[in-house]
Parts: structure tokens; C-alpha cells; sequence
């Protein structure tokens, strides 16, 4: 499998989202799909919904096929935290957990929302563990001496600035509970997994404010 690690770089995700609009590219991603087995090449799931290129050396720039790679949607955002804005008010966030690789992470939110959705009974046990998760966030604020659980703080707390090599290298991010089931488990449609969460995440004070005046009418 190939070395999973969070990077930011502004931009990035736009490059990595424009170009699912070419056809060109979408055959190349069917190609991958087929070539790696479903699997994502990062943390070795079996991908059903979401399947993504990633670049390995995050250029984008760079779309030789040898620079490719087949993602899971969790591996994919994990290497475009460029996605998430300063602003970011959503329920990903920023952890301190270094006794676990993020592509395991993924891997375990993965499989545990799978089993939640396969059988009812074990979603109310599943829920406690993403609660203790979540607690990790705690453990990262107090390191830092700051609220830095927001993921598009990334690339400010991972610039050569920040003296802590031992925080960076234990940082993860925690992909809520629904964004796994939503996107990852039930969804299969590419691209509007895409539009549609930006334009949740990102401008969701307009969406209240136009749903507030279609009930009034």
C-alpha cells in the first residue's frame, strides 16, 4: 500500500475536482477502478461508492499515470485538506491520536459504519466508540494550547513555522460518523457528493436562511 500522510496545499482541490468533468480522465479512473481491484491503494478498502484519483506527489500538475493512484474517498480528503475552509463549521475534525496511522483510522471508521448499517443493534455501541474518538480533539486543543480541531487549520499548524514535529506527526483527522455513512457507504454519485457537501459545509447559513423563507411561503 502506498504511505498515506494529511498535506494542504491551496488549490489542490480544485485541480482534483475540476477534472471530473473530462471524460478523458473519468475513463482513466474506470481503468484504475478495475486495474487495483476496487481497492484503495492507501488503506486497502473495498471501495462501493466515491472512487477518486489522488496524485502521489500531490501535483497536480503532474497526471503522468505512474503519479496516480486509486483513493477512497477518506484517503482522497485526507490528502486535500485544502478543501476545508478557516470558516469550516462542520463535524470532521482534527485529532491527536499517533498510536494509529490515518490510513488505519480510515480503514476502522470505514468498517465500524459498514457494521452499524448492517445490522442496527451494534449502531448505539458504534456511536460510544466515535464519542471517544471524538475526545481525542481534546487532547490535540491542550497540546497546542489553542482550538486547532478545525481541519483547515492543517496547513497553518504543518508550516516549517511550527516547531512541534512530535504534534504534527500524531495529528489525524476524525471523518464524522454521517460524512462516512452519507458519502463513503451509501452514495454513488461522484460528483455530487462533491457539489453538494461544499455547498452544505460552506455556505450553510445560506441554505438555513433559504429553507426558513421557502417554509414561510
Amino acid at each position: 500500500m502506498l504511505k498515506l500522510r494529511l498535506f494542504a496545499k491551496p488549490g489542490n482541490y480544485y485541480l482534483f475536482d475540476y477534472r471530473k468533468s473530462n471524460s478523458k480522465f473519468n475513463r482513466v479512473l474506470d481503468d484504475f477502478y478495475i486495474k487495483n481491484n476496487k481497492l484503495c491503494q492507501f488503506c486497502n478498502v473495498e471501495i462501493k461508492n466515491n472512487h477518486s484519483i489522488v496524485n502521489i506527489d500531490h501535483d497536480y500538475a503532474n497526471n503522468v499515470k505512474s503519479n496516480l493512484a486509486l483513493s477512497c474517498l477518506l484517503c482522497a480528503r485526507t490528502q486535500l485538506l485544502d478543501f476545508y475552509p478557516l470558516s469550516y463549521q462542520g463535524t470532521d475534525k482534527l485529532v491527536y491520536w499517533p498510536e494509529l496511522s490515518q490510513a488505519e483510522i480510515n480503514r476502522l471508521l470505514t468498517e465500524l459504519v459498514k457494521k452499524s448499517l448492517e445490522n442496527n443493534d451494534d449502531l448505539f455501541s458504534i456511536k460510544t466508540l466515535y464519542s471517544y474518538f471524538n475526545e481525542k480533539s481534546d487532547i490535540l486543543t491542550h497540546l497546542c494550547s489553542s482550538e486547532v480541531i478545525n481541519p483547515g487549520f492543517y496547513r497553518l499548524i504543518s508550516s516549517s513555522s511550527y516547531s512541534n514535529h512530535k504534534i504534527i506527526s500524531g495529528i489525524r483527522i476524525l471523518f464524522s460518523y454521517d460524512f462516512i455513512k452519507n458519502n463513503s457507504i451509501t452514495t454513488t454519485d461522484n460528483s455530487r457528493e462533491s457539489q453538494t457537501e461544499r455547498k452544505t459545509e460552506n455556505s450553510s447559513q445560506n441554505e438555513s436562511d433559504n429553507k426558513s423563507e421557502n417554509e414561510e411561503g
